[in-house]
């Protein structure tokens, strides 16, 4: 299998937040940016956690994959038996995956709410410290798309990866799977995030 270096990957577990209703006397927009933000961060790690699972199972896929098209380099059929309950738990994978950018998504549609009514009302203060409503929504608007088109990826390998009549084509599915080319950079945009909301200290 292909050396994989997983410490680039970001992926080491964070605490879940809760409600900020159990935090503060928080009401209005703040509450709703703050619930969201608290929300988004949480999906996100959840996403990581499906990940994960993916990539424990990839691997086994990749292995039985490559014994079956080194066993018989002019075997006609690509699809080696006894694969289909792995993919069984891949489409499990895949759909709380896209549960979770449809959240994600809710997400950024509450936001879009918030900043209606700022516009309505001609506010142009910052929600907490320093952040616009419109920097919320762009941000939130800009983790949805990383995800949407991260997902659309992950859709590929899944319906590919089973058929690949490669070595070659199998390693460069489990690489892309494992280090997730469209969701680049968000450590710090999110941990700026969660300073500005105080979710994070």
């Amino acid at each position: 299998m292909a050396n994989i270096d997983l410490d680039s990957q970001h992926l080491q577990p964070y605490d879940v937040f809760e409600s900020p209703q159990k935090q503060g006397n928080l009401t209005g927009p703040p509450r709703i940016v703050r619930d969201s933000i608290a929300d988004l961060y949480n999906y996100i790690q959840e996403w990581n956690g499906e990940h994960l699972k993916g990539m424990a199972l990839i691997s086994e896929i990749c292995s039985i994959k490559i014994w079956h098209l080194n066993k018989s380099k002019f075997i006609k059929n690509d699809y080696p038996a006894g694969l289909q309950d792995y993919f069984d738990r891949f489409q499990e994978i895949y759909n709380s995956m896209e549960l979770i950018v449809s959240n994600l998504k809710k997400i950024t549609n509450h936001l879009e709410g918030v900043m209606k009514l700022y516009e309505m009302k001609k506010i142009i203060t910052p929600i907490f410290n320093s952040w616009t409503i419109q920097e919320y929504v762009t941000m939130s608007k800009n983790v949805c798309k990383m995800y949407e088109e991260e997902l659309q990826l992950k859709l590929y390998i899944k319906e590919n990866i089973g058929h690949s009549s490669s070595v070659e084509n199998v390693l460069l599915y489990q690489t892309i799977w494992v280090q997730q080319p469209y969701i680049d950079k968000l450590d710090l945009q999110i941990e700026a995030m969660l300073k500005e909301t105080s979710l994070r200290q």
